[in-house]
């Protein structure tokens, strides 16, 4: 072959066409561009000079229909790597399977979590200043334990008369007998147990807060049943327990 007349990159594809090769379809691609890729793969280095088929593209084949052949070779294996790469759209999809199939079944499992337990815990808070309050509980109570208690009552204006002002034997104080224990179940920052004496609305605060503490944690949330461990403990004797809110019970005006 005369390798004195070069044939441009462009000039070797319409050869190729006119030759019987079929073209790969499906990617836009210029000649040059897939002519450059074609010539590397056949072991051509400098892309930019111009090449003569078959001397330069192809020195160990024996005819121009060979170089041909491998030209076109190159040219298609470099297409189809180019079809083989993932579009940016399908990358996209592929991130969003992703983060549906595994990132977010976990966000939606910890959110789930914390919300329950954020729940709960203002349900308990909730339920327990509930109980605490004084209105929940039943209109003898009060009345009953302070009976039992220091035979006092209350007067019309809703004040405490006072009566029996000694202290009990195991060291309860005030006019509902308070015990040290439970005073210090539920007392606050900056009270004092011997206040119980003096300060009746401040004792009275405090037994509806430890009938509160009762009620929720220690008597299935049954007011009688609280009344009871009020005089025989959280973990006292059920019977006595009994004795003493059916003793209050009547004393409180309750059924």
């Amino acid at each position: 072959m005369n390798s004195a007349n070069p044939e441009t990159p462009t000039t070797l594809a319409a050869k190729l066409r006119a030759a019987g090769y079929l073209e790969p379809t499906g990617i836009q691609m210029s000649s040059d561009e897939a002519h450059d890729h074609a010539l590397r793969r056949c072991g051509i280095s400098n892309c930019d000079q111009q090449v003569t088929p078959p001397a330069d593209l192809c020195r160990d084949c024996d005819d121009e229909t060979e170089a041909m052949a491998r030209y076109l070779r190159a040219r298609e294996a470099y297409r189809r790597e180019l079809a083989s790469q993932p579009s940016l759209w399908s990358r996209i999809g592929n991130a969003w399977v992703f983060f549906a199939a595994v990132v977010w079944p976990r966000i939606s499992y910890i959110a789930i979590s914390m919300g329950i337990v954020l729940l709960t815990a203002v349900a308990l808070i909730v339920g327990c200043a509930t109980a605490a309050k004084g209105a929940d509980i039943p209109a003898w109570v009060l009345p009953g334990i302070l009976h039992e208690e220091t035979s006092s009552r209350y007067i019309a204006t809703g004040a405490i008369d006072y009566v029996n002002r000694d202290d009990g034997k195991d060291g309860e104080i005030g006019p509902f007998q308070m015990t040290p224990a439970a005073f210090d179940m539920v007392k606050r920052s900056g009270e004092q147990f011997a206040d119980l004496r003096t300060n009746l609305p401040f004792a009275e605060d405090c037994c509806r807060r430890y009938l509160g503490l009762l009620y929720t944690d220690f008597a299935e949330r049954d007011w009688f049943i609280a009344v009871g461990r009020w005089n025989a403990g959280p973990h006292g004797d059920y019977g006595r327990a009994w004795r003493y809110a059916k003793r209050a019970q009547r004393s409180g005006g309750g059924q």
